[in-house]
């Protein structure tokens, strides 16, 4: 069975909390990195990665990029992806072409017009 997830990608902080007893800057740092992870764990999401992106902004000749980001990456499996899947497969047979023969274009291309337009059937404007 095949698993699907779900991505969230959140900026790593960039300062620490302040934390009481904690004389270190390296310890208060992590120890907010810690929350972060932790509070999204408690929503079901596992950290995955940190990663380092950048941005580019703007048009050529004022094309800039902008600094790097620190992101989080975290992820959660899916719960309905079955359901999901079939419904996907039900829009699709609601959207499937189906062949209709229309006795008035056949006639109309074994002529040999070269143009056909296609629009309401010829038989029902004839009718109007």
């Amino acid at each position: 069975m095949t698993q699907h997830f779900e991505y969230q990608v959140v900026p790593a902080p960039k300062r620490s909390t302040r934390f009481k007893g904690l004389t270190r800057k390296d310890d208060a740092f992590s120890l907010t990195v810690t929350d972060v992870m932790n509070d999204h764990a408690r929503e079901g999401w596992e950290y995955v990665r940190a990663d380092k992106l950048s941005e580019t902004k703007g048009v050529w000749p004022f094309r800039r990029t902008l600094p790097e980001r620190d992101l989080l990456v975290f992820r959660r499996e899916m719960k309905r992806s079955l359901e999901r899947r079939n419904d996907h497969d039900v829009e699709a047979a609601k959207i499937r072409a189906r062949r209709v023969r229309r006795d008035d274009l056949v006639a109309m291309v074994q002529s040999g017009a070269r143009r056909v337009e296609i629009g309401e059937p010829i038989n029902a404007i004839a009718a109007e």
